[in-house]
């Protein structure tokens, strides 16, 4: 007999594919939004003629607006699945980074990066992984989740060299939207 499609088995355990499907969208995401800020900084200041300060702003509240939606986050993954939380968050901070091509002023970052990408991060990110990871694992869960905290170093080392040569290449616009 000829298969058409794959077979896969009733009792297999499909975790550490999903595992790896979310390690690779956390490395993604802190890699290329996270850590890669600071890279995009000095070429977003000389090119626009602002100063380092009025840039450093928008990464601190960032983090203060992933702070304060994560509990709402925590809410919607237990209440609609992470899966739903990692779709839309993802592509509002895919909205938001795209967006960030186009900045013509400093309130546009604080919007666009503290606000949209961070409330991307919020929903798309850890806390949804963490759920995700905490419904397939059971036995292995300690090295799942140890794995998927250690991943957001690792998309610090990968990302921003590959940006900086990016943005050597076509500019710091055409990084944002990429």
């Amino acid at each position: 007999a000829i298969m058409i499609a794959p077979h896969f088995a009733k009792n297999r355990f499909y975790g550490w594919i999903v595992l790896a499907g979310a390690l690779s969208m956390l490395i993604s995401m802190v890699g290329n939004i996270v850590v890669s800020y600071s890279v995009f900084l000095p070429e977003m200041c000389d090119s626009m003629g602002w100063s380092r300060t009025a840039l450093s702003g928008p990464f601190s509240l960032f983090w203060v607006t992933v702070g304060i939606l994560g509990p709402l986050a925590g809410i919607t993954t237990m209440r609609f699945g992470p899966r739903r939380n990692m779709i839309i968050g993802n592509a509002v901070l895919i909205l938001g980074a795209a967006a960030m091509s186009r900045i013509a002023e400093v309130w546009h970052i604080y919007l666009l990066y503290s606000i949209v990408i961070g409330a991307g991060q919020a929903f798309g990110s850890f806390i949804a992984s963490n759920g995700l990871i905490m419904n397939w694992f059971h036995r292995r869960r300690t090295i799942a989740i140890t794995l998927l905290s250690a991943c957001g170093g690792i998309g610090g080392l990968i990302f921003p060299p590959v940006i900086t040569f990016f943005m050597s290449k076509f500019g710091w616009r055409d990084a944002w939207l990429a």
